[in-house]
């Protein structure tokens, strides 16, 4: 089997290659034909390829193959559906190999989550902080104001007292003073 690759696109995101190939076969090869090929040509282990399609047209001698190569066998378990997964699975392959290296991919996916929950956990905290501290702020501000303000209250309510005074003591002034009585012949 005479195996031509059309298209390789590195996919840094999800850290692997993006394949596109061709065969010219009356018979359209297995998924492990088709690994061990891809395998044999680029110079990787067949653990990290994933044969996403095999299609040919009616009438034509050729197989158009989609595959995607990945930087390392654990990536596959963590990106790839389950179904997909089971379709490729490598029957030649140790497990144990293949057990250990998913293992270490999803230790180091979690390492990164847990950095960056940490990352957002110290961003939150010194947003708290500094939320906390305007509040802080904010307190203050007011009690100084009520301070102010209740300083200038009993100023007010001593003028008010001394108006009431002065008007009471206008009213007992004029009381007090003997109005003029009329005579009946003036």
């Amino acid at each position: 089997m005479e195996l031509n690759i059309v298209e390789n696109k590195k996919n840094e995101a999800l850290k692997r290659a993006d394949i596109i190939a061709e065969v010219d076969e009356k018979l359209i090869p297995s998924r492990d034909e088709i690994r061990k090929n891809i395998s044999a040509q680029l110079n990787i282990p067949v653990e990290r390829i994933i044969i996403r399609q095999v299609a040919s047209e009616f009438g034509k001698h050729k197989v158009v193959i989609k595959a995607k190569i990945y930087d390392n066998a654990a990536d596959t378990q963590i990106t790839e559906r389950k179904y997909m997964n089971a379709r490729n699975v490598v029957k030649d392959a140790p497990k144990q190999e293949v057990k250990e290296e998913t293992a270490k991919a999803i230790n180091d996916v979690e390492t990164e989550s847990n950095d960056v929950a940490e990352q957002a956990t110290a961003a939150k905290a010194t947003d708290d902080a500094k939320e906390v501290k305007a509040v802080n702020e904010a307190k203050e501000e007011t009690k100084s104001e009520e301070k102010v303000e209740t300083k200038e209250e009993p100023k007010a309510e001593k003028t008010a007292e001394v108006v009431e005074e002065a008007k009471t003591e206008k009213k007992v002034e004029t009381k007090e003073e003997p109005k003029a009585e009329k005579k009946d012949g003036e």
